[in-house]
């Protein structure tokens, strides 16, 4: 594993870069070095004329698209029983079938889904995306009483995150 200085479309950055032996490809840019190109050139008048001109370069396409407002649902690998009024770090997984880049931040915050257990409070998380796709969660017991979450619970949504300033929470904060 190497840090790498790169200048891509007139931007510096140090990206880490993985030898690996026998790699046929010459050098694979990922989502981390292609989504701080994205933020870095979203604050250009190229980018968004581009963007609203037809796109005269096809090859761009998949560069500029917008990224999927939630890669997947975390669920329980197994049941869990929290303590009454306290906090726990509990792991959960992303499905095999959800498409994720390794290395990439995400956002996991609480699950919209109706079947969301109650009396737990599930905190905001900003986060590596790692490849065996286990999630971190923050997640309080409200109760006195323990709670037993039961396998396959669903508890968080997982979005992709450019920045943290793409948190709602830390816009407008310094």
């Amino acid at each position: 594993m190497y840090e790498v200085e790169m200048k891509l479309y007139g931007d510096s950055c140090i990206v880490p870069v993985l030898v690996v032996p026998g790699q046929r490809d010459d050098l694979i840019i990922g989502t981390n070095v292609i989504r701080f190109l994205i933020h870095q050139l979203k604050v250009t008048d190229d980018y968004w004329h581009l963007v609203y001109s037809g796109n005269p370069f096809p090859e761009c396409g998949k560069f500029i698209q917008e990224l999927p407002d939630m890669i997947g649902t975390v669920k329980l690998r197994q049941s869990v029983t929290l303590l009454g009024k306290q906090e726990h770090l509990v792991w959960g997984k992303l499905s095999n079938n959800v498409p994720m880049s390794p290395g990439s931040t995400v956002i996991v915050e609480p699950t919209s889904s109706k079947s969301m257990p109650r009396n737990i409070m599930v905190g905001c998380v900003i986060t590596p995306l790692w490849d065996d796709r286990w999630i971190p969660l923050k997640v309080t017991n409200l109760i006195a009483k323990p709670i037993t979450l039961k396998r396959n619970s669903k508890l968080a949504d997982v979005s992709p995150c450019l920045a943290v300033e793409d948190f709602e929470v830390f816009q407008g904060t310094s």
